[in-house]
């Protein structure tokens, strides 16, 4: 069982901590942030945590839609748009994932079917998806793949980000290449060699 410390953004197997997902990417976002004053960063990350809880409360039946913030109402528009235009099933929703074999961890925004076909999904409140999204996907995918049934794994499942905008639209991008999976595993090394 995985345990997951939110306060540390911490995970541990067996009482040991593992490296996440997140952490293990870190080094592909090297000075993209440095010149975001860090009261700028905090907010935004706020606002991102905050999404993310709405989203998760919309697909879990208890909203309180009424009782949002004007800057979330708008992302949280965006994703309510994307599940108007779109038919979506989800088998998983912030869904805490483990690779038994290369030993990480992470949280999954969704997964299931988006218009018939299984997606690995990351919801992304920012002004521009990164292709860092595509080792990031890959890097849960293959935590939760072994949990899959055996015809969504036949499938081969897509990866996507779901990019939510302030004024309530959003963007999808797709990412699709076999590089993503060994660019992750590269950083998941390098990351345990320097810790």
């Amino acid at each position: 069982m995985i345990e997951f410390n939110e306060s540390r953004h911490e995970y541990k197997k067996d009482g040991v901590i593992i490296p996440s997902v997140t952490q293990s990417i870190g080094m592909l976002y090297a000075g993209a942030f440095e010149k975001i004053p860090p009261a700028v960063l905090e907010y935004k990350t706020a606002v991102g945590s905050a999404v993310h809880l709405a989203t998760q409360y919309h697909d879990e039946g208890c909203l309180d839609y009424d009782g949002l913030d004007d800057v979330v109402r708008g992302y949280v528009d965006g994703y309510l748009k994307f599940l108007a235009e779109n038919k979506c099933e989800w088998s998983g929703i912030e869904t805490l994932v483990y690779h038994p074999v290369h030993r990480y961890a992470g949280r999954l925004d969704r997964k299931g079917r988006v218009n018939g076909e299984f997606y690995y999904v990351d919801l992304k409140c920012v002004a521009h998806v990164s292709k860092v999204t595509g080792p990031q996907l890959a890097g849960y995918q293959a935590a939760d793949e072994h949990t899959l049934p055996f015809f969504d794994r036949m499938a081969k499942p897509k990866r996507m980000a779901l990019q939510l905008k302030p004024n309530g639209t959003y963007e999808r991008h797709e990412f699709d290449s076999p590089n993503d999976w060994p660019v992750f595993l590269s950083c998941l090394t390098v990351n345990r060699f320097t810790a």
